[in-house]
Order: structure tokens, then sequence, then C-alpha cells
């Protein structure tokens, strides 16, 4: 196992809540990234790349792309970055609220990549986009909102108000061949949830509707504490090498 990885699974294993969501989607990354690394050409078509998601209409890159990753460095700087954002926001909002802003965001991120390589140049329009550093850098500014005066930014003490721009040079430095396009938007997309009237309320409200709908699907049988799975998953793997 890659040590970035090790350090992720040690600090699940820390938490005293494991959000379930983002770890999902952190084991989502990783096995598309493995997938990339083995046969690139099988994702290269979900790449977001502006010019084709408007002229033929490629819905899927707009919600795939984000969790593909070509480089390790760029797939470990996400999910170490990931983790602790969503076990912070995820516990805020419940894990079904924490997805319905998950949806907001990426949808608002790509189109804002896609209108801004739109206003840039024809060149920009045929760069094909991966990563989650767009969602990231938006879901950094909505935790800064209620934050101390500094903050903690790998490792260091930092002015809040300015974490998430600080963020976007040293994810620019640590992985030159990543567009600045895609964090550009990401603040943006994050300082509109932040001026947005009880954003909060709506992502709630949502939410409230999506979990009604589970249960009436029969998906979910009552309101579900999702936070229990974890444990549970766990007992039941240990009971299975005991049994071996």
């Amino acid at each position: 196992i890659p040590p970035p990885l090790m350090m992720v699974l040690n600090s699940v294993q820390d938490m005293d809540r494991k959000p379930p969501v983002t770890i999902a989607l952190i084991a989502v990354m990783y096995l598309l990234h493995v997938q990339a690394t083995r046969t690139p050409s099988l994702l290269r078509p979900f790449a977001l790349c502006p010019g084709k998601v408007v002229a033929n209409k490629e819905i899927a890159a707009v919600f795939i792309s984000p969790f593909i990753h070509w480089e390790d460095l760029h797939l470990y700087q996400s999910i170490l970055s990931f983790l602790w954002k969503g076990y912070k926001l995820e516990g805020r909002l419940g894990s079904i609220g924490f997805c319905v802003l998950l949806v907001y965001l990426i949808v608002l991120t790509q189109a804002l990549i896609v209108a801004g390589a739109h206003v840039i140049s024809w060149g920009a329009m045929q760069e094909c986009i991966t990563g989650f550093s767009g969602v990231l850098t938006a879901i950094k500014v909505i935790l800064n909102v209620n934050s101390p005066a500094f903050t903690k930014l790998y490792s260091f003490k930092v002015p809040t108000k300015y974490a998430a721009w600080l963020e976007l040079v040293i994810t620019y430095l640590l992985v030159p061949k990543l567009p600045i396009l895609a964090q550009a938007a990401g603040l943006i997309a994050g300082y509109v949830y932040v001026v947005t009237p009880n954003a909060q309320g709506i992502v709630d409200c949502v939410a409230q509707q999506v979990q009604q709908l589970l249960i009436r699907a029969g998906i979910m049988k009552r309101p579900l504490q999702w936070w229990q799975l974890w444990p549970r998953f766990r007992d039941s793997m240990r009971r299975r090498k005991q049994r071996r």
C-alpha cells in the first residue's frame, strides 16, 4: 500500500465519526485512478473537454471527470484534502445533505469551467480537465465562513480569509500541469454558496425531500444513521477473518 494511502487509512481509523460518503468517494477516486493507469483509453472519454461538452452534450463527463486523476501526486493531494474537509462538512450537513451540496458544487464548478474556457480562448476549449481540485476549493471557501482568524493549511497557520487562495497556489505548484481554471471555478462556486441567503437551510430542505423519496421507494425503511454502517462493516470483516 502506498504511504499516502496508508496515511488516509490510519486517519480514518482514528476518526471518532466515520463519514461514509467521504470515504466512499475516496474509494471511487482511488479505483478510477488504478483503472486510469492500467487502461487510460477507457476513462479518457470522460475527461471534461469544454468544447466537446457543448458540441456533443457529454453530460457524463461533468459528473465523472472530477473523480478521475491521472497522476499519483494529484490523487493523493485530493484524497488527503477531501478526507478532512468531508469529515467536517458531512458532520455538519449529514450524509444526504453532503451529497446534495456535492452535486451542486460539481455541476456549478464544471459549468463555470466550460463557460470560462469559452471566454478565455479556443485553446482552453480543447484542453481536457480532470480532478477534484475545483470542488475542494469550493468546500474550503464554505468551511472558512465561520472559521477563526487563523486556520491550519498543511500544518502551517495562515489567515483564514486567504486560505482558499493559498491552497490554490500550493496545489498549482505541486501539480503544475493542473489547469488553474478549475480552482478559479471552485472559488466562484464556493462564494456563490456563501452569499446565497439561507444556503444551508436550502440544502437541508432538499436533503429531507431526498430522504423521504428514498423511504417511499423502499430503499430506506427508516431515517438512516449512515455513520453506524462503518462499525458494522468492520465487525463483519473481523468475523470473516476469524473464521478463516
